[in-house]
Order: C-alpha cells, then structure tokens, then sequence
C-alpha cells in the first residue's frame, strides 16, 4: 500500500511521471492489487500517455469481464493516437455492454467524421443525443456533419443550441461564426460574435469580430479594432487565422501584429 499511496500523493502535487512510477511499483509488488493498475492506467489515460494506458487498461480485463467504462476508455487512447480504425471497435464493444453509453456513440460518430463518412457520423451523434441532449459537443459535431451533407438548417439549428447550452464556451461560438462564414453569411457571424462577448472571452470573440469585418472589407475599422485588441493582450490572435487563414497573408494585419508580438 505504501507505493499506491505515494502514487496519489505524488498526482495530488501535479507530479504525475512520479505517480505513475509508484503506482506501477505497487502492482509489481503485488498483481492482484487491481486498484493501483486501474489508477495508474486512467492516469496515463488523463496525462496522455495513451500506448501505456492501452497496455494497463488490457492487463486489466478480458473482453468477457470488461464494463463499458473500460472499453471506451481504451478506444478513446486508439483514437488519441490516431487508429480510428481500432478506435471504432472499441466503441462497438462499449455501446454493446451498455447501449446507453452516449459518449461511446458520440466517439464513433468523431471515428466516422476522421473519415469524412457524414452519413454515418451524423446518425450516431444523433443516437448520442436521444440519450443524452445537453451535450454541447454533440450538438455541435451533428452541426459539422449537417452542413457536410449540405442539411444547413439543421445544421445552424445544431449550432444554435451548441451555443444556448454553453453560452461561455467560446469554441461553440466560434465554429457556428465559421459555419456562418462558410457560407458567405458574414454579417450573420458578426452579429453573432458581438452577442457572444456577454457570456464568452471577449478577446476571442473580437478577434473573430475582426476576421469578420476584414471579411467584409471593412479594413479601416477591422484594424482599428485590432489595435485595440492587441493593446489588451494578443495572445488569441491566432483565432483570426483559424476562421479565414487567408489573412495569414495580409500585410497590414502583421505589420500591427509585429508591434506587439516582436
């Protein structure tokens, strides 16, 4: 017990190498102590050391005795890592143990958006939602797949409610203003963003607001509102990129960046 102790003493500080390290020598000095390899494998998982947790989280079961917990903990490491593939079978096994598992239908759905397959994407993170409707990130991801399949109003409807049930989530607002971009709505996505500065960062959402009126043409007050935004702090500045990377090019827009950033 005193290394399994350690090890939640060590991850209690932040010092998570050093957890892991003890809670591995705790299941070394006695295997059948189940807690500290289930410890040490959601640590790992939490830490990002997906191959590590992959291998913990196997030594842990057999298919046979595994909950759904533990199945989509391990597709959610494949899908970490890039394996969408073995990702997906993960996810299958974890909505066969409990077909009320929305996460598991909802990281199937991410597996089929990888690879661009909409149709398939959108009828699991539909079937995440019949179970569970107030995620934000499902109701956000059916968004993308909507407009993918050329569904827009389902899609801004998807998008609207992303940003009701978080309304201080910046990101929501940001991919609905790029929805709304995508299809040359961007009036529509500046009014939005200047609505999304009383719950979400205003930073953010004025940079955003500045990509919109460059967008626009509106050059002369796009750079005034970007002077302002940098003199407050820029560190968001990338967000303007994100929505139209076409500005990555702009001189004028690096020429006021560089004041700040050199």
């Amino acid at each position: 017990m005193a290394w399994y102790n350690l090890g939640h003493a060590y991850a209690y500080l932040g010092n998570y190498k050093d957890a892991i390290e003890a809670y591995e020598y705790a299941f070394i000095i006695n295997e059948k102590f189940e807690p500290a390899l289930r410890d040490c494998a959601d640590l790992c998982f939490e830490t990002g050391y997906y191959k590590k947790a992959i291998k913990y989280y196997l030594e842990l079961f057999n298919d046979a005795e595994a909950d759904s917990d533990l199945f989509q903990r391990v597709g959610e490491c494949y899908q970490q890592l890039g394996n969408f593939h073995t990702a997906s079978q993960y996810f299958r096994k974890a909505i066969n143990r409990d077909p009320l598992n929305d996460e598991g239908y909802y990281h199937l759905g991410e597996c089929y958006a990888y690879h661009s397959r909409w149709k398939e994407a959108s009828r699991y993170y539909e079937k995440a939602l019949e179970i569970e409707d107030q995620r934000e990130e499902y109701f956000s991801a059916l968004g993308v797949a909507k407009s993918e399949l050329g569904e827009f109003d389902l899609a801004e409807d998807m998008f609207r409610r992303s940003v009701e049930i978080a309304p201080e989530e910046g990101k929501y607002w940001l991919e609905y203003a790029s929805f709304l971009i995508g299809y040359d709505r961007t009036e529509d996505a500046l009014s939005l963003l200047v609505v999304a500065e009383i719950t979400a960062d205003t930073a953010q959402m004025q940079f955003a607001q500045v990509a919109c009126l460059f967008n626009l043409g509106r050059r002369k007050e796009a750079c005034r509102m970007l002077w302002h935004v940098m003199e407050e702090g820029g560190e968001h500045y990338h967000i303007m990129f994100d929505l139209l990377p076409e500005l990555e090019h702009d001189v004028e827009i690096h020429t006021i960046l560089s004041s700040y950033l050199d």
